[in-house]
């Protein structure tokens, strides 16, 4: 490569006219210009690196979404719908939450994300049609719905084959009415 193929054709480096010969000059411009490309990508490359790791808001780091709190009308119920239809696990119990609930935090393995359980005996739960859902991940969409329908578990909608065959998805109610909706992860 030649000082006159590359964009820094203009630029002589440092030390360069004191090269007396072409063939050296070449070869010296070849591997500045070179070390100074590498140099320049190692820069980039770390303060992206910098930025991403460390974004912040307000002077601070990055918020992490911890968990999600949802009102069951029976705790133990709850639990057992939860861990043993979608594979959660009790992460922790608590008999009383500092406002007087009954609280679970359920954990699933792969996701940091925490589903907490409250339950209060004086709370009228009514869960509207349509007000939140969340999703779940399954590797096999197919399959999973086959064995909750064995269960006896409703999946829906009832042609959830056809009308979300390029999406992979379907969706089933927990005790409560809240929606959850099933996704075939890659």
């Amino acid at each position: 490569i030649q000082a006159t193929d590359s964009v820094f054709s203009n630029i002589t480096p440092p030390y360069a006219h004191q090269h007396s010969s072409d063939h050296l000059y070449r070869a010296y411009n070849y591997f500045y210009f070179n070390f100074c490309g590498l140099f320049i990508s190692l820069i980039e490359t770390l303060t992206v690196s910098l930025y991403i790791n460390k974004r912040k808001i307000g002077g601070t780091a990055m918020p992490v979404f911890m968990h999600t709190r949802i009102r069951v009308s029976d705790l133990d119920n709850s639990i057992n719908f939860y861990c043993d239809t979608l594979g959660f696990e009790v992460q922790s119990r608590n008999a009383r939450s500092p406002h007087g609930n009954q609280t679970c935090n359920l954990v699933m393995e792969g996701s940091e994300h925490i589903l907490e359980l409250t339950y209060s005996p004086d709370y009228a739960l009514a869960v509207p049609e349509d007000l939140m859902h969340f999703a779940i991940g399954v590797p096999d969409l197919a399959a999973f719905c086959e064995d909750l329908e064995n269960r006896g578990i409703e999946i829906w909608p009832d042609n959830w084959r056809e009308e979300f065959k390029d999406l992979l998805m379907a969706f089933i109610d927990d005790p409560d009415g809240y929606e959850i909706e099933l996704l075939q992860r890659p």
